[in-house]
């Protein structure tokens, strides 16, 4: 039982690390393509930030909403469904159920749209061949670099703690107003991240 946790706390570590590595990844080529600028927060958190905004941005209630996506999406839909319908379809029905709802967020683009895409098979590969845990910890690792550490816009709204990420190129190549989830460097990462994934399946 012991090694057991051990080794699902080990999971959730690494698919933290991975996570956020890769929206590290996407900041550094965005930086070098010049079309985002990174600040530091002098008072510590973006101004104008609501209380709700904080809210959602806490660490700890991103991690409950990756808890509860990855369950959903991942867990029940690819594998609980995916048993009767196979990967495939079940693959295609957690892409179409996690971009609708994500379409509220903010204003769909067709890079937002291929991302969520892209980020759902890539989610349900590291849930196949790592489980949940490691699922969730990906995704939440991706969202906490993402928002409170370097202070993406999220959605359009400013909710950094530390730093502020903001573009100042293409919509399409930096993200804009919604961050690198609408950006094509997001994709091409997503991508490589796939054949990788398939590569040592």
């Amino acid at each position: 039982m012991t090694e057991s946790v051990t080794q699902q706390l080990l999971y959730f570590i690494a698919g933290c690390t991975t996570g956020g590595i890769l929206i590290g990844i996407i900041t550094v080529v965005l930086r070098l393509l010049g079309v985002i600028r990174i600040q530091p927060l002098h008072n510590g958190v973006a101004a104008g930030i609501s209380k709700q905004e904080r809210f959602v941005t806490n660490p700890f209630w991103l991690l409950l909403f990756a808890v509860l996506e990855e369950a959903f999406a991942r867990a029940f839909l690819i594998g609980w469904v995916g048993h009767y319908t196979g990967m495939v379809i079940a693959f295609a029905i957690s892409a179409v159920v996690f971009a609708v709802l994500h379409i509220p967020n903010g204003r769909p683009t067709v890079i937002s749209m291929l991302n969520l895409g892209l980020v759902t098979i890539v989610f349900g590969l590291v849930y196949l061949q790592f489980g949940l845990v490691a699922a969730i910890g990906v995704h939440y690792g991706w969202n906490l670099m993402q928002w409170p550490i370097l202070g993406y816009p999220m959605y359009g709204r400013q909710v950094g703690r530390w730093l502020s990420t903001r573009a100042t190129g293409p919509e399409w190549v930096s993200g804009g107003e919604f961050g690198p989830e609408y950006s094509v460097v997001a994709s091409v990462l997503l991508g490589i991240c796939i054949v990788v994934l398939f590569l040592f399946a």
